[in-house]
């Protein structure tokens, strides 16, 4: 059985096109070579995770995911509190892409996925920690651009900041200050320089791909980054 390593198809499917395919470059390998592909069968191992571990993942995680997406697609106030039910999801997430990681894995070993899987999200311990680190918000996008999704789930946007695409639109935002962030972004120039940080992100942990529903934003991406 195929798993998906790090992104669900759930989220992955949200960067395809209109006939269902997906683009993306790999940035371990050559990132001017611009690959096509579909989220039923990108970036997955054969016999990774165990039905036992898919079923798990799908309702603690998986699910959760479309309703954190509806919540930021239908809020327009910024300063609507979220419930804990939505910030339990979002951190379930974060912590589901960290467990299923090539890093995680290689020091932890694929033999025990199934384990280290349900240890870590279930972990009371590592929740508290997590949550002394960050607050959970969300940023959306208003623009005319995408954000490009990277294959580690996570973009570093900061030294204390990061973001997680759930869409082209919609992403969940964890960020290190006591103030309330909700982010509205209506410059199409943020939204580039965050895909360049995305870059930079898969860059730098040895993670792989840039994922978007358009071959012509990556080639322009490509070409931005390669200019810094």
């Amino acid at each position: 059985m195929k798993s998906h390593i790090q992104i669900p198809r759930s989220i992955l499917r949200q960067f395809e096109d209109s006939l269902n395919r997906l683009y993306y470059i790999d940035m371990m390998e050559n990132p001017s070579i611009i690959h096509s592909g579909h989220s039923r069968s990108f970036n997955t191992e054969d016999g990774l995770f165990s039905e036992e571990t898919e079923v798990f993942l799908n309702r603690v995680v998986e699910t959760s995911l479309s309703s954190i997406r509806k919540f930021i697609s239908s809020t327009e106030d910024d300063s609507i509190s979220i419930s804990s039910d939505i910030t339990d999801a979002g951190f379930a997430y974060l912590y589901s892409l960290h467990a299923r990681s090539p890093k995680f894995r290689k020091v932890n070993g694929n033999p025990s996925a199934d384990i280290f899987v349900k240890s870590l999200i279930s972990s009371s311990i590592r929740t508290r920690l997590l949550r002394d680190i960050f607050n959970m918000s969300f940023a959306k996008n208003l623009t005319s651009s995408d954000f490009v999704l990277p294959t580690g789930g996570v973009i570093q946007i900061s030294q204390t900041d990061i973001l997680c695409p759930l869409s082209p639109k919609d992403a969940i935002l964890f960020y290190n200050s006591d103030d309330t962030v909700y982010k509205t972004i209506d410059a199409p120039s943020v939204i580039n320089a965050i895909n360049i940080l995305a870059m930079k992100t898969e860059k730098a942990n040895d993670c792989g791909c840039i994922v978007s529903s358009s071959k012509q934003q990556l080639e322009k991406l490509y070409n931005d980054w390669r200019g810094l």
